[in-house]
């Protein structure tokens, strides 16, 4: 072996552009001992392998393993030592050994698991961990409770982070960004459109106290059709029963006069496709206005009160939202007559989550 300032040697004319048969010649050295040490990176001795001496716990070392697997099964105080393992093989087996080859063996056995557990983790490119979960926050000073959803990449050390606030009902930004455009898409239709809304506590509330909010509203305010934006369809049910016009974001409800549409959603399909626009940055309005096509959205007509030029104002705004259709473009105004956005102009997702305030004309809050 040669010493390492020769390995030295031979590395740093290679480096100085050196041939394998100049440095060779240079040194003395024969070119395949070069070219060895050119490609060689450990240089460090190998310390001898001392070959396995058969033992008389050889036969019984299977038994042994599967005693200790089990253990972790178990609770801690339950768990095999040495000594019962040893007491167990006098007793069970034929074993005529000594208690310190038992005792040395489990010693083995247990150094070799701890070393798996502290192995260092190796992640590929593209693998990804995901949390989603719920945690109080502070927005705007005042403590709410958010959804979240956390997505770590190992590999690259990066992550990315979403706080989903339109999961409330709270009167925030985002909140009011989507009852506006909710408004908006009415009055598209029906210009004269009045647009009666309420906000509740959240999604985590008791459906009591939305359906307590939707009781007020059918009694007090006369409405014609009752929409509502929660994890599930107590709201529309209960507009149902006492009569009124309204419509579904799931699938649980029965077919009904009163049932106007239904929305149907992919919904597993939205949230990866808005995932990935979000952390590829693709796509500016990713987690509100996304691509009709990619979340596989789509209307079924109900109730045969709609009449067949509903029916085609819906196909219409469905294929219009097929093209990309931007809820806030074009002229609006706030329900004060204040300009908001002029025609051929558009609001971005951005600007409103970070400032809208507003409500679109036609839009008063019941309280």
């Amino acid at each position: 072996m040669l010493k390492m300032s020769q390995i030295n040697s031979i590395r740093d004319l290679s480096k100085s552009g050196y041939r394998i048969a100049d440095i060779a010649k240079k040194l003395g050295i024969d070119r395949k001992t070069v070219r060895k040490y050119l490609e060689e990176d450990d240089f460090s001795p190998q310390p001898p392998v001392q070959a396995a001496q058969p033992s008389k716990l050889d036969p019984y070392k299977p038994m042994i393993r599967q005693w200790l697997h089990k253990d972790q099964y178990h609770w801690h105080k339950q768990h095999h030592t040495a000594k019962r393992i040893f007491d167990e093989l006098k007793e069970k087996t034929d074993f005529d050994g000594s208690y310190s080859i038992v005792q040395r063996y489990v010693k083995s056995i247990r150094h070799e698991t701890i070393q798996k557990a502290s192995q260092e983790l190796v992640w590929e490119p593209g693998s990804a961990q995901v949390d989603f979960g719920e945690a109080e926050f502070v927005v705007q000073g005042k403590p709410c409770r958010r959804k979240y959803l956390v997505v770590s990449f190992p590999y690259s050390n990066d992550g990315f982070a979403q706080v989903f606030g339109f999961i409330s009902y709270d009167r925030l930004p985002d909140n009011v960004q989507e009852l506006d455009a909710f408004a908006l898409g009415v009055r598209r239709t029906n210009p004269h459109a009045r647009v009666l809304a309420t906000f509740q506590p959240g999604l985590t509330a008791p459906d009591a106290d939305a359906i307590a909010a939707t009781e007020r509203m059918i009694r007090e305010a006369h409405v014609d059709v009752m929409a509502a934006h929660r994890s599930n369809d107590a709201v529309p049910a209960y507009a149902i029963a006492h009569g009124v016009y309204t419509l579904a974001n799931y699938g649980d409800l029965p077919d009904s006069p009163l049932l106007l549409a239904r929305q149907n959603v992919d919904w597993q399909l939205t949230w990866a496709e808005l995932l990935k626009d979000d952390v590829r940055k693709s796509n500016p309005q990713a987690f509100y206005w996304f691509d009709y096509n990619e979340a596989d959205m789509s209307f079924t007509v109900v109730s045969p009160d709609v009449t067949a030029d509903e029916r085609a104002l819906i196909a219409q705004a469905e294929e219009e939202l097929r093209q990309g259709f931007e809820p806030f473009s074009g002229d609006i105004r706030d329900n004060e007559g204040v300009v908001r956005c002029r025609a051929g102009e558009y609001i971005s997702d951005e600007t409103l989550r970070e400032s809208i305030d507003w409500l679109v004309e036609g839009v008063s809050v019941y309280e």
